[in-house]
């Protein structure tokens, strides 16, 4: 009676592990789906073609690596691949390139009125910003 339950057990491990099969395949197919299409974007192509933007993602879950120019690319990064298909979250490592902008200068709130902007349906993102002494 034992080599019989044993060539059921063998039969039924056998099963899972091809069942199992396109479960996993699929996963990795999704993966690179989320990492072809945000490479792909409109957002990629064009707002952040000269940033060093690297796209991981794990079972949906998306790490984005790398350096950009503006605090808002690293927000349009983010906010261009969480609305992708099959992206259950978002990992945003990304780093700006050069000084930090001082808190409450011109620039940095040029840069606050930009990253508003680009996704403001109405609004065109190409839009110009100027601020001098905190008036925009």
């Amino acid at each position: 009676m034992k080599p019989m339950y044993r060539v059921a057990l063998m039969v039924v491990a056998v099963v899972l592990l091809v069942a199992s099969g396109p479960v996993l395949a699929s996963a990795t197919g999704t993966d690179e789906r989320i990492e072809s299409s945000a490479k792909q974007s409109y957002v990629f192509k064009t707002y952040l073609k000269d940033d060093t933007v690297k796209i991981e993602s794990k079972d949906g879950v998306v790490t984005l690596t790398g350096t950009v120019a503006e605090e808002s690319h690293k927000s349009l990064a983010q906010d261009t691949v969480v609305n992708l298909p099959g992206v259950k979250s978002v990992e945003n490592r990304l780093e700006l390139k050069g000084e930090p902008v001082a808190e409450n200068s011109d620039a940095w709130v040029s840069m606050k009125v930009k990253a508003a902007l680009l996704f403001h349906r109405h609004v065109s993102a190409m839009t110009e910003v100027d601020t001098k002494d905190g008036v925009v």
